[in-house]
């Protein structure tokens, strides 16, 4: 995507990358001394850069904090969590980082997605490069996202990290499952404001898609797709949008909101007749499973004020 932004049930069938993913981790934990697998992380933690936000939240998921990110003050406004600390270094926009501050950091491995057209070439020069995918064919995002994890925890050395976040991951999901259960089969439309005009809205191959899906709830949404799991369309298709309740992904846009309340169109749409239009904290809404649970949590919280 550019720089403007756009871009416990039943055990699923594993894929080969999957099956070969866990058996690497089952083989280097039974290499290990008893007792080893709950000894404490690594002395020498690795510097990463990460060149996509996505990244961050892999890395968060393994217990480690990047070196620099790209586009900080973005991942501010659209991603949000986990907060990056003051030490973490801005590398410029993620479609033009500053190379030459990258290199000057000594990073010992790059993390971007396999779709980004950043010179790999010219990035291998600084450091060992990994790259990540966001949908893989055939397979979920959620299951993509558990993928990316275990693959680094191998390069990284953290199988033991990736194993204790994926357990507490499938838990907490669990949790919100029952917890939303009473509101089996409601239709819901997720949304963030572009302009008065335009809107940006996730479909149900989407990753919040996928955990509307494992948490007996249902995608609104059933026009136009993409890659992505998003499309822009035009505000006014959003009137005849059949929804039980209607999300909106902050990211400070608080001036095109503003701008739209006074809009005859958008007095006129039934969520916000009917007082169904709820307002979530900035989500990354092409994230990983650290985004995942953080917009679990915000439905299972929300759920708590919606109408019958």
């Amino acid at each position: 995507m550019s720089d403007n932004y756009l871009p416990d049930g039943d055990t699923p069938m594993l894929t080969r990358r999957q099956m070969l993913c866990r058996s690497a981790l089952i083989v280097a934990a039974a290499s290990l001394p008893a007792g080893a697998i709950a000894a404490a992380p690594p002395a020498s933690v690795p510097r990463v850069a990460a060149l996509e936000w996505s990244a961050v939240e892999t890395l968060y998921a393994l217990g480690i904090t990047p070196v620099a990110v790209s586009d900080i003050r973005g991942y501010h406004d659209w991603v949000a969590a986990p907060v990056l600390p003051p030490q973490v270094t801005e590398l410029g926009l993620r479609t033009e980082p500053n190379l030459e501050l990258l290199a000057s950091l000594s990073p010992d491995l790059l993390i971007l997605p396999d779709h980004s057209a950043l010179p790999v070439s010219r990035l291998q020069q600084i450091a060992p490069v990994w790259e990540y995918s966001f949908r893989e064919p055939g397979e979920t995002l959620l299951n993509t996202a558990r993928d990316n994890i275990l693959q680094l925890a191998l390069r990284l050395h953290r199988e033991t990290q990736a194993q204790q976040f994926l357990t507490g991951f499938r838990q907490q999901m669990a949790g919100y499952r029952r917890q939303l259960a009473p509101m089996a089969g409601k239709k819901i439309l997720m949304f963030t404001l572009l302009s008065p005009r335009q809107v940006l809205v996730l479909t149900h191959d989407s990753l919040f898609g996928e955990v509307l899906a494992a948490t007996g709830l249902e995608c609104a949404w059933q026009g136009a797709t993409s890659l992505w799991g998003s499309v822009i369309v035009g505000t006014e298709q959003l009137l005849t949008c059949q929804a039980d309740i209607a999300l909106q992904f902050s990211h400070h846009d608080t001036s095109v909101t503003t701008a739209l309340a006074g809009s005859p169109l958008w007095q006129q749409m039934p969520f916000n007749q009917q007082h169904r239009r709820y307002l979530l904290d900035p989500v990354w809404l092409y994230g990983g499973l650290c985004s995942a649970l953080r917009f679990a949590g915000a439905l299972a919280r929300s759920a708590g004020e919606w109408h019958a």
